[in-house]
């Protein structure tokens, strides 16, 4: 009875004690959700920052007072670059930040991880051009921001403050800006260096990189990416012969070998001449003028854009390495491709190169939409710096130069394409399956 009796007091005690403990669990509890608040405040305004800072879009002061001064040099140079991928110098790193970290660590495979305010991902400085000939195969334009300032420039600026030294930041600017056609070229190895036998190797020639820029005209004469698409009325026959039927010019430029190819041309609505001269220069990038042109020269240039990468996934185990590599397009103001303004622009340029140069041989004579496109190609290399490699003899018509001087059966190239007929860009010879052929036209035997 005495047991039974205490232990019916204690249950007692413990009722009596229930609304106070509850209480406390309460007290507890809210602590715990306020704090949990807290956190989730500070982490949605860390992810904010990023966010307006990636665009460099942003003017309010109080996100940049939370930027670092680094953070706030990356934000001014990614809004004065917005089109490129940048790779900024730290020390013996490359850093990528924001977006660009996430792009290129798809491409190169390598971390991305958080630290203060962007996500970040970053490479070795000597293999710099490594990584970016893969980021330009992929299709991007890659711009290096170096450190323009040493440590030593500022080492009477240091402050000194509680026993730790405090450097000025180190002022960086854009200095290279890459892209697949600009890039230099890896130096070739020689297997065979140390090899016993004393036969040389046949030395390749590189292979070519050519910029192809193309304008359209219509029939009455007015260049086709002035109109846009929907101030063309199709309900006419005349509407639809002006974007069926037109005359096509294009220029095309390697600034490795300073090699110019120009031709101007009138074409159907399937496009013929313009897919043969494709595949005669096979450009890796296309500099079009924003105003779309016609919608059968579009569809035929992003298909053979995307015909390209088709092939080189079917080329056996060495192309298979190659299989991201990408064509990419580049869209420019239309007043660059204006023929008064591209004409004023091709004179001025040859008058300062022939003064410059003294052995410098005759303008060539380009067509009006020629001229045009060199307007364009000029504005192009122009922001790279490179519109000194357009000063070459090497000009040449397209057509002229691929007429055959005997009369052969030329197949068309969609059968080329059909019947898996590849052209090898280094060596440049045809391969059909495991047969080899010399030449680029395929001789019919009857």
């Amino acid at each position: 009875m005495q047991q039974i009796a205490g232990r019916t007091s204690t249950y007692f005690a413990a009722r009596s004690a229930t609304p106070a403990t509850t209480d406390a669990y309460a007290a507890i509890s809210n602590v715990r959700a306020r704090k949990r608040t807290r956190q989730q405040q500070k982490a949605s305004a860390r992810d904010e920052v990023p966010a307006a800072a990636t665009t460099g879009l942003s003017n309010n002061d109080a996100t940049k007072q939370q930027l670092t001064e680094m953070e706030k040099q990356v934000v001014a140079i990614r809004a004065q670059h917005p089109d490129m991928l940048l790779l900024f110098e730290c020390g013996y790193r490359m850093r990528m930040f924001a977006d660009d970290a996430e792009n290129a660590s798809a491409v190169l495979g390598i971390r991305v991880h958080s630290y203060k305010s962007f996500r970040q991902a970053s490479v070795p400085v000597f293999r710099t051009l490594h990584h970016c000939r893969k980021l330009v195969d992929a299709g991007y334009k890659v711009g290096i921001a170096k450190q323009t300032e040493t440590v030593a420039m500022h080492a009477h600026t240091s402050s000194t403050s509680a026993g730790t030294i405090r450097r000025p930041l180190l002022q960086r600017s854009v200095v290279d800006v890459y892209t697949r056609a600009t890039i230099p070229l890896p130096e070739p190895v020689n297997q065979y260096e140390d090899a016993d036998d004393t036969e040389a190797e046949p030395e390749l020639e590189p292979p070519t990189r050519f910029i192809l820029s193309l304008v359209e005209e219509t029939d009455h004469h007015t260049t086709f990416f002035k109109h846009k698409l929907h101030e063309v009325s199709h309900s006419t026959c005349s509407a639809s012969k002006q974007a069926d039927e037109v005359t096509i010019g294009i220029f095309a430029h390697d600034v490795h070998i300073g090699e110019s190819i120009y031709e101007e041309f009138h074409d159907d609505a399937t496009r013929k001449h313009l897919r043969e001269l494709l595949d005669l220069v096979r450009p890796i990038e296309l500099v079009l003028p924003v105003g779309k042109l016609s919608a059968y020269t579009e569809q035929l240039l992003h298909s053979y854009a995307n015909q390209r990468e088709e092939i080189a996934q079917d080329q056996g185990d060495r192309q298979q390495q190659q299989q991201e590599k990408r064509i990419r397009i580049e869209r420019l103001e239309n007043g660059h491709f204006d023929w008064h303004d591209a004409r004023t622009r091709f004179t001025t340029f040859f008058d300062a190169a022939e003064r410059e140069y003294s052995n410098f041989s005759t303008r060539p004579t380009l067509p009006a939409l020629s001229t045009c496109c060199f307007g364009g190609m000029w504005a192009y290399l122009r922001a790279l710096q490179l519109e000194k490699t357009l000063v070459s003899a090497k000009y040449s018509r397209a057509l002229a130069a691929s007429t055959p001087s005997t009369q052969r059966f030329k197949l068309p190239s969609e059968s080329l394409h059909d019947l898996d007929v590849f052209r090898n860009a280094v060596s440049l010879v045809i391969s059909l399956a495991a047969l080899s052929v010399s030449e680029f036209e395929i001789m019919c035997l009857l």
